[in-house]
């Protein structure tokens, strides 16, 4: 019954773990990194990493990625909020990938030995000299066949490639093999580490996220609470310049966008749980346009400082809406919003599952844990937020976090100026119905008629579309 059994990215991979892989079908596969025993678990990432690489180098060579055309290079300033002035722990990384690096017939053989055993079922390690061979070589590198490779291998990663689809790796999350890094408590994009690469020493990832918490370079809680590594989405959809100039007439909107989605959802932490989601929600745009370089202006849809923080970042969905319907001819509640709700209910569900996350519903427990005696008032606030996929990838929406949003939620963290107003209005607007569906549910043990701007959802296993067993 606690909010932190979501709220902490870990617990919620631990959660959502519980669908036994059908989560991956939905949210971006995460490990678990904690203070002491989590040799296996970072390893479990390791064997992950190297398989994507070779995954990578296939699709790449079935399918060449041609180069982002904003792409730009990304100096050593870049830095996420929560790092700007700290003293960060030196990590030491192997050698990573080099665009400049030609593509070899042994690299290619190399991948296609690893994706052809995963596609017959073949466990098996990757040994150094194959790893070797695999890590240094960028996808965005450019392929001309056939000099660089033969053409029974083209043809055998072409066929690889079609099957690739059928293996609990989310291969249309893959381009470039990138990764995140997270506190498990962290907020505001604090802490957040790229990467495209494996440190020498897992040790030094948990030593990062402690220097950059909220604890400052102690970072007690970040040292608790450890991290997550997250696949990163690297080919979102993107919100161009059309959207952004009906409030900027600026340079600043040039360029395409990464942007995430947040949806906020009421819901009482016990069994059975009952589960309300607001019909309005809002996104958020990265501080830069969108690049395949690792920078985290570019990336980090949740930075609060930096570059473009005075520019209007934030729109509703009426105009994310306006937007798809124009560019794509599809509507936010034709297409998104059953994948939206599907994730949520699936979610609950998952925190139904033995070991249960929720109280048992004739629990005595008192406000400590439960707020307020009240029944309206038992209600949790939590703000859901999603990333949706390129068009190529069917839209497909996946659940990156999900935030415990305290009494008085987010009004102090709305932007100054104009550029703040579209969120201020947004939450002006929510806590009004949010009054009115927390008197309903505490009315008569919740029989009232509830505010229309609410739909009730129930917890249960939903597949909204997108890769996962």
């Amino acid at each position: 019954g606690s909010v932190s059994e979501i709220h902490l990215k870990h617990l919620l991979a631990l959660n959502l773990r519980k669908l036994q892989g059908a989560e991956h079908a939905f949210t971006p596969r995460s490990y678990i990194l904690l203070p002491g025993d989590f040799e296996e678990e970072f390893q479990n990432f390791v064997l992950d990493f190297k398989t994507s690489q070779a995954l990578a180098v296939v699709k790449h060579v079935a399918t060449p990625t041609p180069m982002c055309q904003d792409d730009r290079e990304a100096g050593s300033s870049w830095r996420p909020e929560g790092l700007w002035g700290r003293e960060l722990p030196e990590i030491r990384w192997e050698p990573g990938p080099v665009a400049q690096n030609p593509l070899s017939k042994e690299t290619v053989e190399v991948a296609l030995l690893i994706v052809e055993s995963l596609l017959e079922g073949i466990e098996r390690t990757i040994s150094e000299a194959e790893w070797l061979q695999l890590r240094t070589f960028d996808v965005r590198s450019s392929v001309k066949p056939p000099e660089v490779f033969t053409a029974g291998q083209l043809e055998r990663c072409q066929r690889a490639a079609s099957l690739m689809k059928k293996l609990p790796l989310q291969t249309s999350l893959l381009y470039r093999n990138f990764w995140a890094l997270k506190p498990s408590c962290g907020q505001f994009g604090r802490g957040i580490l790229l990467i495209d690469r494996l440190p020498e020493d897992p040790k030094e990832l948990l030593q990062w996220a402690a220097a950059v918490g909220r604890g400052g370079l102690k970072g007690g809680n970040d040292v608790k609470e450890g991290c997550i590594l997250q696949k990163l989405v690297e080919e979102p959809h993107l919100l161009d310049k059309q959207l952004l100039e009906k409030h900027i007439s600026s340079g600043s909107a040039e360029g395409k966008f990464k942007y995430n989605l947040r949806m906020i959802v009421l819901a009482t932490l016990r069994s059975p749980c009952r589960i309300w989601l607001y019909n309005e929600g809002f996104v958020s745009l990265a501080l830069c346009p969108f690049t395949s370089q690792l920078d985290p202006l570019s990336h980090i849809t949740n930075l609060r400082q930096g570059a473009g923080y005075e520019n209007q970042r934030r729109w509703p969905i009426r105009d994310l809406d306006a937007y798809l319907q124009a560019t794509h001819h599809i509507s936010f509640d034709e297409k998104l919003r059953p994948q939206v709700k599907g994730i949520i209910s699936s979610l609950f569900y998952a925190l139904s599952l033995h070991p249960t996350s929720l109280l048992p519903l004739d629990s005595d427990q008192t406000d400590q844990t439960l707020g307020r005696s009240a029944a309206g008032k038992k209600l949790r606030r939590f703000g859901f937020d999603f990333l949706i996929d390129k068009m190529e990838n069917g839209f497909t929406v996946w659940l990156l976090e999900v935030n415990f949003l305290k009494n008085g939620y987010a009004i102090g963290h709305a932007q100054s100026g104009p550029a703040g107003d579209a969120k201020r209005d947004f939450v002006q607007d929510f806590m009004a119905e949010e009054t009115l569906l927390r008197t309903a549910v505490a009315e008569s043990a919740g029989t009232a008629e509830l505010p229309t701007a609410f739909e009730e959802l129930q917890p249960k296993l939903c597949h909204p579309p997108g890769e996962g067993s």
